[in-house]
């Protein structure tokens, strides 16, 4: 959570960055100036890091709250979000192997890191959509279940299979929700250094580049379209009204999605 939030501090500053400069107001010296200081900024940690330092314990410790009788401890006080914990009150815990649960928990966790560490964005969302089916495939077979009752016959393996289920609907976060949220945000982060690029030009040259690709390689270090690319952008568009300018550029993993924008609107 604290990298996704993190992310959405970086988007507003972004969008600051891109109006401001975007406008032709700022000097070669300013632009300079914000553009080391982009460039020198650590980029957020990446999802595989959280999903494998942090995430994965929230499953695991749920895991101990329920196999220890204390399920309502991980209540919210709100009915409806509540309304998860009704199939535990049924649940024998002492028929249940906890340390297959666990194991079940954090192989999940271990799947998920593995998806993240995808070496191409391609590569990463077919595994995310995968994992994705899976996952609500289990969840359509637990709306089915009224409790979590033993059922008579039922061997331990099968029971902590079902109890593995009503946790795993509850505590695994969605893979794709998370990694398009940071890949959107570095795109936006792509297009707000670009426009401090263009801003540097502008003050330079009292105009504004005719091409983005006019700015590589003196005002822009990196080929943008290159970087783009790497995230799974498509091409990027450049508008240039009386005002100033904008960037614009589509997650071409979310083609449903709006532009991803920076710059005067």
């Amino acid at each position: 959570m604290g990298n996704l939030v993190a992310i959405g501090m970086n988007r507003l500053a972004d969008e600051t960055i891109g109006a401001a400069v975007g406008a032709g107001s700022f000097s070669s010296e300013q632009c300079a100036k914000l553009a080391a200081v982009m460039d020198n900024v650590p980029p957020p940690k990446a999802m595989w890091e959280t999903m494998d330092q942090c995430e994965r314990w929230s499953p695991l410790d749920m895991v101990q709250f329920i196999a220890e009788g204390q399920a309502q401890t991980l209540a919210s006080g709100n009915a409806a979000n509540d309304k998860w914990l009704a199939p535990f009150k049924s649940l024998d815990r002492n028929s249940v192997d906890w340390n297959a649960v666990l194991k079940r928990m954090n192989g999940l966790s271990d799947e998920m890191v593995a998806i993240l560490k995808s070496p191409t964005v391609k590569e990463d969302l077919t595994a995310q959509r995968a994992f994705d089916r899976k996952i609500a495939a289990i969840k359509a077979k637990q709306a089915r279940q009224i409790n979590l009752d033993k059922k008579e016959g039922e061997t331990t393996d099968a029971y902590s299979q079902r109890v593995g289920d009503a946790i795993v609907v509850t505590c695994v976060p969605s893979l794709s929700r998370a990694e398009a949220t940071y890949r959107k945000g570095s795109i936006r982060d792509e297009l707000a250094r670009a426009i401090v690029a263009a801003g540097q030009y502008h003050a330079e040259k009292e105009k504004w580049p005719d091409k983005i690709d006019d700015l590589t390689p003196q005002y822009l270090p990196a080929s943008l379209k290159d970087a783009l690319v790497n995230l799974g952008a498509g091409p990027v568009r450049y508008q240039h009204r009386s005002a100033g300018i904008s960037l614009h550029a589509r997650d071409e993993a979310d083609p449903s999605s709006e532009d991803i924008s920076v710059g005067i609107r």
